[in-house]
């Protein structure tokens, strides 16, 4: 039984090919800004996840450390001038946490479940 090879064809060495781009500069532009801030803004919640994560590590005991850093990292992640963490007791949805300026009335600090 006879073997055959295949043979390319003769001509040049192949270029790789160039595909036109389907977008014009300002789209891509624009693409690329959207995608780097999509990109900082993950960075960031990653950020903030890895100090939550730390500050139990630390303090595996003790919530309430835990609870303010969570409200303090969801303000800044939010662009908010304060956060609230609540819990829930009971029937009732108590403040757990806060961060801000912003003083929490009563009716904010204890909610009906």
């Amino acid at each position: 039984m006879a073997t055959t090879t295949k043979r390319g064809s003769r001509k040049s060495a192949s270029k790789p090919r160039s595909f036109p781009s389907k977008k014009s500069p300002p789209k891509q532009a624009q693409t690329v800004e959207a995608l780097q801030l999509e990109l900082n803004q993950s960075l960031e919640r990653e950020a903030a996840t890895c100090d939550i994560l730390r500050m139990i590590a630390r303090s595996p005991t003790e919530l309430q450390p835990v609870l303010d850093a969570i409200a303090e990292r969801a303000a800044k992640l939010c662009d908010a001038a304060d956060a609230a963490v609540y819990r829930v007791d009971g029937n009732f949805y108590r403040v757990a946490a806060h961060f801000g300026s912003i003083p929490l009335s009563r009716a904010a600090d204890e909610a009906r479940v």
